[in-house]
């Protein structure tokens, strides 16, 4: 169960692009009020660290941050973790109950995040703590007042959740009154370097070494597309300072994905001799194939090339018959 107090040593918020500048001075003036704010973007692109950098610069900064991952406690267990219970309120309960979430988080930050994993059938009492800043602890009959800035994050796209009957409309609405998206890392390149030198040094601080990037490899990493986006970046950067064999972080030091990556891209190179459409087909056909067999699913494969899954299913059947 993901539940816990903000780690103040870790989750800096880093970059130098006028993407990572937007979302700056947007957290700055949402800090300013107690509005409820919204994060999307996709996994480890940092929604977590932009949660605890707005706690961190608004009034409740001495305060409690709460952290509750949505989608890491099990449904029968999640009401009571959050909004707790009364003694004996249900079998197994303790005698002198518990407190949930909701009330630890008192004047200071709740951040509810994979808040699209809620249970459709806790949202109404969601949607009551927004409202009205109350809520009803499991087996209680009296309703509590609770003052905490909610901060919700999630990877999915909850406008379709609510299309497809999977999230309430009322309740989208309310978590979307100051909505921050965080794009994907490979979006905003020009934050990938700052990112990598902070990684270093830290994890250099943390395993007591001295390890510097070459210059090929700082290359090749601000290259990579970053699939995992910073979470990947932070393993990364953590698996070379632990695993190279010199102070120097060579190219052959690189994990066997990262490298492949841009082989990959080598791979991708025209034959400048062929027609134009001949050209485009022999890109599409390699784009098609390389995509498939680095996520093995024509739905990943599609996203990640930006088109339909059916499209995508069109031209590898073609490809797959021509051989």
């Amino acid at each position: 169960m993901q539940v816990h107090q903000k780690e103040a040593e870790e989750g800096n918020f880093i970059g130098k692009g006028p993407t990572y500048r937007y979302i700056a001075d947007l957290i700055d003036k949402v800090a300013e009020v107690d509005t409820t704010v919204l994060i999307t973007g996709e996994t480890g692109v940092g929604k977590n660290v932009i949660a605890e950098r707005i706690h961190d610069v608004s009034a409740r900064h001495e305060k409690p941050f709460i952290h509750v991952n949505c989608g890491a406690i099990p449904e029968t267990l999640i009401e009571s973790e959050l909004f707790g219970y009364t003694g004996r309120a249900f079998t197994g309960a303790s005698a002198s109950g518990k407190t949930g979430m909701v009330q630890l988080a008192d004047k200071g930050t709740l951040f509810l995040d994979e808040i699209g994993e809620l249970p459709l059938h806790l949202q109404p009492k969601l949607l009551q703590l927004l409202q009205n800043k109350t809520f009803l602890p499991v087996g209680d009959t009296t309703v509590r007042q609770v003052d905490t800035r909610i901060v919700a994050a999630t990877n999915k796209d909850l406008k379709q959740k609510v299309a497809d009957g999977e999230f309430r409309e009322d309740l989208y609405y309310r978590l979307n009154v100051l909505p921050i998206h965080v794009p994907a890392l490979r979006e905003r390149k020009e934050d990938v370097f700052p990112l990598l030198q902070a990684n270093l040094d830290r994890f250099n601080k943390r395993h007591k070494k001295s390890k510097q990037f070459s210059g090929p490899v700082l290359d090749h990493l601000q290259q990579y597309g970053w699939p995992g986006n910073i979470r990947e970046l932070e393993n990364v950067v953590e698996r070379l300072v632990i695993t190279s064999g010199d102070d120097v972080i060579e190219e052959n030091d690189l994990p066997e994905d990262v490298k492949k990556e841009q082989e990959d891209k080598s791979n991708m190179q025209i034959d400048f001799n062929e027609t134009l459409p001949d050209m485009i087909e022999q890109l599409e056909r390699k784009a098609i194939t390389q995509m498939y067999e680095k996520h093995q699913s024509t739905r990943k494969a599609a996203k990640a090339l930006g088109i339909s899954q059916s499209a995508f299913m069109r031209r590898w059947h073609k490809y797959k018959e021509e051989g």
